[in-house]
């Protein structure tokens, strides 16, 4: 498994994983993290959980993998690891591993595939996961204001009906059981510390579908 420490990427085995989470109480995994920064900050506040990142993007993950090393004073966490790996072939060292699974505000491919939704993408990630795991998904776009990646990529469009029909039986074929589903404003955005949330709720108003349930 490739995992970033500091800018450098390094193997790190399924028995040095084991050795690493067997001080915590559950393990949140969080798919297409990108910077890194919102799991940090939960991390942070939910010391006895420990947090796996994954993005397949290195590069954006370097400065929150570098200061996750320093020491605990200067903002150093010994509760999260980020992990260079793309959710439709994820590492067998992560296997079953989650008690938790989040996907905050895809993007690209990983939108496309959560939003369809995509049974490669859903079962990597399903590998992933404890049975009995939570899972929540996030997620935006408008016409308004993503016409262009709406088109490109065939986006449905998005409302709680929609959810709640035909994407709910696809996520149940595939072993995800959809509890709730609920749509929020900007404000619940603008709570996380990630540059990528910001910019999409800053000055643009938009709703925000909130999906959670259990992975089976």
């Amino acid at each position: 498994m490739r995992i970033l420490q500091g800018k450098n990427i390094i193997q790190m085995s399924a028995e040095e994983l084991s050795a690493l989470l067997s001080s915590f109480d559950r393990v949140i995994l969080d798919v297409g993290t990108g910077d890194g920064k919102n799991i940090c900050r939960q991390a942070r506040s939910d010391p006895s959980s420990f947090y796996i990142g994954i993005d397949p993007a290195a590069e954006n993950m370097i400065q929150a993998a570098q200061k996750i090393r320093k020491k605990p004073e200067k903002g150093g966490l010994s509760n999260v690891l980020l992990v260079q790996a793309s959710a439709e072939t994820p590492p067998g060292e992560l296997s079953r591993i989650a008690d938790r699974l989040t996907v905050y505000f895809p993007w690209g491919a990983l939108l496309e595939g959560v939003a369809h939704p995509d049974p490669n993408i859903l079962t990597g990630m399903r590998s992933m996961c404890r049975p009995g795991a939570s899972f929540l998904f996030v997620m935006t776009y408008s016409p308004d204001y993503e016409a262009a990646e709406i088109e490109k990529r065939a986006l449905p469009a998005l409302s709680e009906s929609y959810f709640l029909s035909s994407y709910k039986e696809t996520l149940a074929s595939c072993g995800y059981r959809l509890d709730s589903v609920r749509v929020l404003d900007n404000s619940f955005a603008l709570q996380f510390d990630s540059q990528w949330a910001k910019r999409l709720a800053r000055g643009r108003k938009r709703d925000f579908y909130v999906l959670e349930g259990t992975v089976l």
